[in-house]
């Protein structure tokens, strides 16, 4: 079962946050074993927006493809947020083999997150 485009949010621009970063992550595709997941993850933080093409497995799995290449200034901007991202990836897939163990749909349409002063 592939999962059909999901709508990206109107205004992205309004993702931004005052401070620290925030991670969205939209599905694309699931493989129909419900094993593997392809979401749109984007890193937004008060200055830039960068966009990754993760890769999932059920058993805790994380791959980041960079969706275009980032200037030094962004690399370095973003370096701290990417392990970030990977982490909540990983607990993200980690809670998909838990739901499917439940027979519950694992891998859910979209997640927003915030990590930031006093969240980690």
């Amino acid at each position: 079962m592939s999962a059909a485009p999901m709508a990206q949010f109107r205004d992205e621009s309004t993702l931004h946050p005052s401070e620290g970063a925030r991670f969205l992550l939209e599905r694309v595709f699931q493989s129909e074993d419900q094993s593997q997941a392809h979401y749109r993850a984007v890193i937004f933080t008060p200055e830039i927006r960068v966009e990754y093409r993760a890769r999932m497995s059920i058993d805790g799995q994380v791959q980041l493809e960079e969706s275009a290449p980032l200037s030094d200034d962004e690399a370095t901007a973003v370096a701290p947020w990417q392990k970030t991202l990977v982490t909540l990836g990983r607990l993200l897939a980690r809670s998909a083999a838990k739901k499917r163990a439940d027979a519950l749909p694992p891998w859910p349409a979209r997640m927003l997150r915030w990590r930031g002063p006093g969240r980690g």
